[in-house]
């Protein structure tokens, strides 16, 4: 699997972010990974080969996000443990890379992991964590007041 040369990773990533969901990553090479078109555990197994190529040119989002899938995917299959160290290691990809989005998914899903083995705490301290993710992303929305300045100070430089 290979990125174009002029592929810019933040659209990249927000392509991936865009369709992120259970079993499924469509990506900028148009592979497409869903319940439709593979078992699961083929989807597994192709994510785990994306994640090494991934991992062996050194995007980490994108290991972080195929990391996120395969706990996703493990924990559909209740392979509990198992989706909490894949939730773990994507972790440690997506701080380095200031991954918010990918860090929320991943502290999500390791929130429902965690639950799923009735550790409630650990649980709520994942969700607590993500939450901290989306304040993180809420922060850099501009609000309509930051437009509306924004389009003010534009126009006073055509008077």
């Amino acid at each position: 699997m290979t990125l174009p040369d002029d592929a810019d990773e933040a659209v990249l990533e927000q392509r991936l972010r865009s369709d992120l969901g259970p079993a499924r990553l469509a990506d900028c090479t148009g592979l497409e990974i869903d319940e439709t078109v593979a078992e699961p555990e083929t989807a597994a197994d192709l994510l785990a080969s994306s994640r090494a190529v991934f991992a062996s040119v050194g995007l980490s989002k994108k290991v972080a996000l195929c990391d996120v899938l395969l706990g996703r995917a493990a924990l559909d299959a209740g392979q509990v443990a198992t989706a909490v160290g894949h939730c773990r290691r994507a972790l440690g990809e997506a701080r380095p890379a200031d991954a918010p989005s990918l860090a929320y998914e991943a502290y999500m899903t390791l929130g429902d992991a965690l639950s799923a083995q009735t550790d409630t705490a650990g649980a709520r301290r994942a969700f607590e964590a993500a939450r901290r993710q989306l304040e993180r992303l809420r922060a850099h929305v501009p609000t309509d007041e930051d437009r509306k300045s924004t389009r003010l100070n534009s126009s006073h430089g055509y008077i």
